[in-house]
């Protein structure tokens, strides 16, 4: 697949759209992108508070904390979650949770990426240093 390339699919009548636009891989704080995310597309979910859930597998592993500790937790899955209108502070946030295979949480602290003002499962995953690619295709 060429950069700039977006591939799209159906889930639940909502169209899905994966895009490579990227082609440095620099996220907005000016550094290189490390990995790749894809999605696992049998777990998205929309939840009763009307967060947009979304499942991935990060390569490599997320570490738990921002200056990559070897002692951190690593996270292999990650749970992207998008809410409009949050309880606490009334905006939109899009919040990177710890996950295992099943898109269950595993930490409810906000991972790197974390960010309040959007409802953007890509720029959250960019800023915590991930492009999201489908299934076949390979980060060089």
């Amino acid at each position: 697949m060429k950069r700039g390339a977006m591939t799209t699919g159906s889930r639940r009548g909502i169209i899905i759209a994966s895009r490579i636009d990227n082609p440095g891989r620099i996220n907005k704080q000016g550094e290189k992108m490390k990995g790749k995310a894809t999605e696992i597309t049998k777990n998205y979910k929309v939840t009763s508070t009307g967060a947009v859930q979304r499942h991935f597998l990060l390569e490599p592993p997320i570490s738990a904390y921002v200056w990559d500790d070897e002692n951190a937790p690593k996270y292999d899955y990650v749970v992207v979650s998008a809410l409009p209108s949050a309880f606490d502070h009334g905006g939109s946030e899009t919040f990177i949770f710890g996950a295992d295979e099943t898109a269950a949480v595993l930490d409810w602290g906000e991972l790197d990426g974390s960010q309040r003002g959007t409802i953007d499962h890509e720029a959250a995953l960019a800023d915590a240093g991930y492009v999201i690619f489908p299934a076949d295709v390979e980060l060089s």
